[in-house]
């Protein structure tokens, strides 16, 4: 059986009135087509509007909720109805824009197809596990929940300006979320050139580098010295205080990868990941089939042949 459907005017006081009786029932308003007010057997009492998208009779009917009145008062409700009630007469759809906000993905579903779709499929492992730092620690914690097509600039330069004290990190934090919001158009999740990181400005970064002293390369050769010799590091004394417990075990290819980096000054990463095969001891060269500039050669002087000359090679090890 249906429900029972009586006309009245909805006031405060109507709703208030309204008994739960044995079957649901609803009070349609006199004033606004389709507000009404149902009422359940457990008193439950549930403010509506019902209208129907796409022409006519034919078109399809739409119920959805506005409130209810336990926690709404009747006049905020009948505000809401009179709004969406204009919406619907200019052809929009209260309800499916609700849902399609509801829907809408946030950045947390973008920040995982960036990495799905995007950086694991083009970067390389250390770029990969970067991103993955910076969206965990800088990026999810105040964006994750915002859906991604209503992230404004402000936003960002918020996000950026918390950062000032780390500007290196703030500006890779902005090249991802740029590159994220780009991708972000092409899938569809925004409208076309509205990336918010357009003329948000970086901070000036300072050129970090330096190079060991003659006085300090002496003491990195003597402290290698000794580990070869002995098989262990001495670290610093802590409070000036040296203890058994600041020597530290090293292998002879970490040795060897030390001096490589003060001979050759390739990256960490070209070094730790030399393979023999790639090697030409008669040229005195290296050459990287790929690194993070793409294919490249590796100079290598007598000394660094000479280191390289007096490892070990393992038959399972390639490196």
């Amino acid at each position: 059986m249906g429900s029972q459907y009586r006309k009245t005017k909805l006031t405060q006081t109507t709703v208030d009135r309204a008994e739960p009786e044995a079957a649901r029932y609803i009070l349609t308003d006199t004033l606004i087509p389709g507000f009404w007010l149902t009422v359940e057997p457990s008193g439950r009492k549930t403010f509506k509007l019902r209208y129907r998208v796409g022409g006519g009779r034919k078109g399809t009917v739409r119920e959805p909720k506005i409130g209810d009145a336990k926690a709404t008062k009747t006049e905020k409700a009948r505000a809401i109805a009179a709004l969406w009630h204009a919406e619907v007469a200019r052809g929009g759809d209260p309800s499916g824009d609700r849902r399609r906000q509801r829907d809408a993905p946030t950045m947390a579903d973008l920040f995982e197809r960036y990495l799905t779709d995007h950086a694991e499929k083009t970067k390389k492992p250390a770029s990969i596990a970067a991103d993955r730092r910076l969206i965990r620690k800088k990026l999810a914690p105040t964006l994750n929940r915002h859906k991604v097509a209503e992230v404004t600039r402000a936003d960002i330069a918020k996000l950026h300006s918390r950062m000032n004290d780390t500007p290196y990190e703030a500006n890779r934090c902005l090249a991802l979320l740029s590159k994220a919001f780009n991708l972000a158009e092409l899938w569809g999740m925004r409208p076309e050139g509205t990336n918010p990181c357009r003329h948000i400005k970086k901070f000036a970064e300072k050129k970090r580098k330096r190079f060991l002293s003659p006085a300090e390369l002496a003491r990195l050769g003597e402290a290698l010295r000794i580990a070869e010799r002995d098989g262990f590091l001495i670290l610093p004394p802590k409070d000036g205080v040296r203890t058994a417990e600041a020597r530290t075990p090293v292998s002879p290819w970490a040795v060897a990868a030390i001096r490589l980096l003060v001979l050759t000054g390739a990256r960490k990463s070209e070094i730790l990941g030399l393979r023999w095969e790639w090697t030409d001891a008669a040229n005195g060269r290296a050459h990287l089939p790929d690194s993070k500039t793409g294919e490249k050669t590796i100079i290598l002087p007598p000394p660094a042949l000479a280191v390289l000359a007096g490892l070990p090679r393992p038959q399972d090890n390639p490196h």
